[in-house]
């Protein structure tokens, strides 16, 4: 690579590097388990999308995760795949919003190795899992 060559992809690596991550706020309203942003399903599969540092704020006292499906990665089905980034979950409508995963079939979250979870005000019920844990995979 010749001298010019490597200015240009010092610049690009610069800029690249300098380039903020893309980081949301979902408000959570609809406590219905489904894949739509308005959901707690479908808004950490939008974060994931985005990477960066996400918060998602759930406003009703219980969201019941519905959609049945064990070692599903995708976060369609079974429990919350956080994939990409940091993302908070913040309970904020009462003392404490509570994930019921009584019928899932499956972990209550499952965080991948480049992701990030920090859960605040929030009770987490049912969930099954293996060996490692009743409610959450790293």
């Amino acid at each position: 690579m010749n001298k010019l060559g490597i200015i240009y992809l010092a610049v690009f690596l610069i800029i690249s590097a300098l380039k903020p991550s893309r980081a949301d706020t979902f408000i959570i309203t609809d406590p219905s388990d489904t894949t739509n942003v308005t959901s707690l399903r479908g808004s950490i599969i939008a974060a994931n999308a985005m990477g960066g540092a996400n918060i998602i704020i759930l406003t009703c006292p219980v969201y019941s995760l519905t959609i049945y499906g064990p070692d599903e990665d995708a976060g369609f089905a079974g429990d919350l795949d956080i994939t990409n980034g940091s993302l908070t979950i913040v309970g904020a409508s009462f003392s404490r919003v509570i994930l019921d995963a009584a019928v899932l079939g499956d972990r209550v979250f499952q965080v991948f190795s480049n992701a990030q979870l920090t859960l605040e005000d929030l009770t987490i019920t049912g969930g099954a899992g293996g060996r490692e844990c009743s409610r959450l995979r790293r």
